[in-house]
């Protein structure tokens, strides 16, 4: 079975992180964590690594808005160049294996987006060739941008004083590229339909922690086709539903299948 893989920049793991990772272990993939700094509490089941022997870079490249995901979205396409390894968010529950379809795992967000939150390229892919030249340009300007924002862009550069990355839309070194890098390379013919990795739309997050949602969560949201399903950990967080996890909920069901504690505040 194919590796699966994700990255952790600092801090200790969730209960939402540790629970996703021991799904894909309980389906019978290898996962490995990798990390810049040390992580206290890894489960038993996760092996954990060093970061920089994919993408030793220790100056982690922050987004304007705070996040790290930038650095991670460099890192997966590292990952992807070097190893086998299927990339998956610390956020993505394994309800069945995952298993590449000619080497490639492409999700769908809509009918119209694309992410990389499951995510997994030959290491000959036209398009992570493309991917990989320009994510190593912290001054980039993408092509897909209006015709306004590139003159703009231009303009600056031309200047001396070009736009960095971090200051640029949080999808640029993301799904935004990886869509248009898969289109201009005819690889987006490999892209998988929402309901395998995201049957869940972002909006309705709190379906994970509410009882009264797990009948439409299983019966009607996911399909024959799941495999996966992405918990909006970032939604879920900010908006406190982690001390809201209620008895019965999707998380409360699988934190007792998979033997993962749930947060003191849940344990009601």
């Amino acid at each position: 079975m194919t590796p699966v893989a994700s990255l952790w920049i600092g801090g200790r793991l969730s209960f939402l992180d540790r629970l996703c990772l021991t799904s894909f272990a309980a389906r019978g993939h290898d996962v490995t964590l990798f990390h810049y700094q040390p992580i206290e509490n890894a489960p038993d089941c996760v092996q954990v690594a060093d970061a920089r022997a994919i993408y030793d870079n220790d100056e982690i490249l922050v987004h304007k808005n705070g996040s790290p995901a930038m650095h991670a979205d460099i890192f997966r396409l590292h990952l992807m160049r070097r190893t086998d390894m299927i990339w998956v968010d610390t956020d993505e529950f394994c309800l069945s294996p995952f298993e590449p379809a000619q080497g490639y795992i492409c999700p769908k967000e809509t009918e119209k987006a694309v992410t990389n939150c499951v995510l997994r390229l030959p290491r000959d892919s036209q398009a992570l060739d493309f991917m990989l030249e320009f994510v190593a340009d912290p001054y980039p300007i993408p092509p897909w941008v209006l015709p306004k924002v590139k003159r703009e862009l231009e303009a600056a550069k031309a200047a001396g004083t070009p736009v960095h990355v971090s200051q640029q839309l949080f999808t640029t070194f993301g799904p935004r590229l990886l869509k248009f890098a898969l289109k201009n390379s005819g690889e987006d013919r490999h892209l998988s339909p929402v309901d395998t990795y995201l049957p869940l739309p972002s909006v309705r997050h709190r379906y994970a922690v509410k009882a009264k949602f797990l009948e439409t969560l299983t019966d009607q949201i996911f399909t024959s086709n799941t495999k996966g399903v992405h918990l909006w950990g970032t939604n879920l967080r900010k908006n406190g539903w982690l001390e809201k996890i209620e008895p019965g909920s999707f998380l409360a069901q699988k934190a007792r299948e998979l033997d993962v504690t749930l947060p003191e505040s849940s344990m009601i």
